[in-house]
C-alpha cells in the first residue's frame, strides 16, 4: 500500500512516536527482510509471544526462581513502494521472576517485574545504479520502572549502505550507535560483510559483526547460522513436510539487559544469558494467521550486574537447567 507523503506527515505527528530498532538485536526473521534487493513489499505484521521456565534452584543462595513472559510486536508498513520503504514497529515485553533471590553483593531484592517497551521507523531507499540506503531509529526503556529517569531510557541510530557487485551479490556498509549493548556500549560500530548469493540454494552474509548462513538442499529441507558479534548465536534446521507447516529443531545463545532504577552505578546493567536446544512446529493457519510451538531445554543461565560480559562475577546469579515452553501467534497481511 503507498501513501501521499502529505498523508504520512501527519500519521507521524499524530502518533506517540518512540522510535525502535537496535541493530545488534536484530531479530533472525528480519534479517533477509532487510538485506533483501527488493523494497515495496512489507507485510503488517502482529504478534502475541508467551513463555515459561518453571522453578529452578539458584547456586550459592538458599531460592529458586521461575520465569515466564509476554511480547507483543508489531510492524507497519506507513509507506511504500519499488524505491523507498517506511515501517513503523514496536514492543512491548514483560518479564516476571518468580523468586524471592537477592543480589548477593549489594543484598538488594531480584526485582520481580522487568519491562521491555520500545517503538521506532525503519527506512530503506534506492538510489540510480541500484544502491539501497536507509537507516533505523530507536527509542525505549528496558527496565523494572520503564522511563523512570533518562538513565532508564535506550536509544538507538543506524545507517547501513547495499553496494550491489553483480546481479546478486552486494557489499554491505553499516554504522551503529546504542547506549545498550553488551559490548562497548554508547560507542560507534561500524560493519562491513559480504551478501553472497550463487544460487537459490545458498545465501550468505559474510563479515563483521555478523555472519550468516542458509543452505537448502532440497525444497523441504533447510539449514541456516546467524551469527552476531559477540555472544548471539542461532543455528537451526528445518524440515518442511507440506506448505503450510514447519518443523526445526537448533541452538541459539541470547542474552536480555536491564537498567534497574536503584542501581548504584548508572553505567551498570542487569544481564541475562542463555543458551538453549530446542525442538519447534510453525503452521500457517489462514487468513495470514500462523502458529507457532516450541520446547526445548535451558542451560549456562546467569544474571549479573555490570558494565558488559567482562563484569559477569558481579552481583551474579546462576540457575539449574531447566526445561521450557513457547507458544506463539501472529497474522500477517
Amino acid at each position: 500500500m503507498r501513501r501521499h507523503p502529505s498523508h504520512l506527515l501527519k500519521l507521524i505527528l499524530a502518533g506517540p512516536l518512540i522510535l525502535l530498532f537496535a541493530f545488534p538485536a536484530l531479530a533472525v526473521p528480519r534479517l533477509e527482510q532487510w538485506l533483501a534487493p527488493q523494497l515495496g513489499k512489507l507485510q503488517n505484521d502482529f504478534s502475541y509471544q508467551g513463555y515459561y521456565y518453571p522453578k529452578s534452584d539458584l547456586e550459592n543462595q538458599k531460592a529458586d526462581m521461575g520465569i515466564s513472559g509476554h511480547a507483543f510486536k508489531a510492524q507497519a508498513p506507513l509507506w511504500q513502494s519499488p524505491d523507498d520503504e517506511l515501517a513503523l514497529m514496536a514492543q512491548a515485553g514483560y518479564f516476571n521472576a518468580d523468586t524471592q533471590a537477592i543480589l548477593p553483593d549489594s543484598g538488594r531484592q531480584f526485582p520481580e517485574d522487568l519491562w521491555d517497551l520500545s517503538a521506532g521507523l525503519s527506512y530503506r531507499h534506492r538510489s540510480a545504479g541500484g544502491w539501497i540506503w536507509g537507516g533505523f531509529v530507536s527509542l525505549g526503556s528496558r527496565s523494572d520502572k520503564p522511563f523512570h529517569s533518562e538513565n532508564e531510557t535506550d536509544a538507538s541510530l543506524t545507517g547501513f549502505l547495499r553496494l550491489p557487485h553483480g546481479e546478486k551479490n552486494a557489499w554491505l556498509l553499516m554504522l551503529n550507535w546504542t547506549n545498550n549493548r553488551d559490548f562497548l556500549s554508547g560507542s560507534p560500530i561500524p560493519g562491513l560483510a559480504y551478501y553472497y548469493n550463487p544460487s537459490p540454494k545458498f545465501k550468505a552474509i559474510l563479515g563483521a559483526p555478523l555472519l550468516a548462513l542458509r543452505y537448502r538442499p532440497h525444497k523441504q529441507w533447510a539449514l541456516s547460522f546467524y551469527y552476531m558479534y559477540p555472544r548471539n548465536v542461532d543455528a537451526r534446521l528445518t524440515w518442511q513436510p507440506v506448505k503450510r507447516l514447519r518443523l526445526y529443531t537448533g541452538f541459539d545463545w541470547t542474552n536480555q539487559r536491564f537498567y534497574l532504577a536503584d542501581r548504584p552505578h548508572t553505567e551498570n546493567m542487569l544481564f541475562y544469558f542463555q543458551k538453549r536446544g530446542f525442538l519447534g512446529a510453525g503452521y500457517e493457519l489462514g487468513g495470514g494467521l500462523y502458529l507457532n510451538l516450541e520446547t526445548g531445554y535451558s542451560f549456562d543461565r546467569l544474571f549479573f550486574e555490570g558494565e558488559n560480559y567482562q563484569d559477569r562475577h558481579q552481583e551474579r546469579l546462576d540457575l539449574e537447567n531447566a526445561w521450557f515452553a513457547s507458544l506463539k501467534l501472529g497474522i500477517r497481511f
